[in-house]
């Protein structure tokens, strides 16, 4: 049986900050997960899945412990997405209010609900043209994620494989 993937997009709030600081950071990362990608010059997305069992936590533990490493040894305040793919981990980052954990569930549902407020310019890889013709088909995320295959809007048709599968 293979586990959920979990991923932390990880905003570390730096403002100001003193040279080295945000490699001292991913120090702190990395010793949660070897599985940590620097996002320079202030995020990164750390990949817990092999983690948490290690630790014997769901993915809320290592991004409240992360969190509060990083303010309680540096003073930095961050904010952490968490979601099954890297995409959806950094729009929740980005949705969250500093100091703050944002957590999308794995199923269908939770996707959906999450999904269902943002415009389609919202998600990566879609850009003001796409958006502009995705738009007054009322194309949205949420509609994206809950569609099943084969049964997507056709609006997203010519866009192909990757606009199809970003949600997932």
């Amino acid at each position: 049986m293979s586990q959920q993937r979990h991923i932390l997009h990880v905003h570390f709030h730096l403002s100001g900050a003193e040279p080295g600081l945000f490699e001292r950071l991913l120090g702190l990362a990395e010793g949660i997960t070897p599985r940590v990608q620097a996002l320079p010059p202030d995020s990164a997305e750390l990949d817990v899945t092999g983690a948490l069992a290690y630790l014997g936590r769901d993915a809320h533990g290592p991004a409240q412990m992360l969190r509060l490493r990083a303010l309680g040894l540096y003073g930095v305040q961050t904010t952490v997405g968490s979601a099954g793919n890297r995409m959806l981990a950094a729009m929740a980052a980005a949705s969250s209010p500093p100091g703050q954990i944002t957590e999308v569930g794995h199923d269908q549902a939770a996707v959906a609900a999450f999904l269902r407020p943002r415009p389609i310019g919202a998600l990566y890889g879609v850009g003001p043209a796409t958006a502009g013709t995705l738009a007054p088909a009322a194309v949205t995320p949420a509609a994206l994620a809950s569609a099943r295959d084969g049964h997507r809007p056709r609006h997203t048709a010519r866009f192909g494989r990757p606009l199809r599968e970003l949600p997932h």
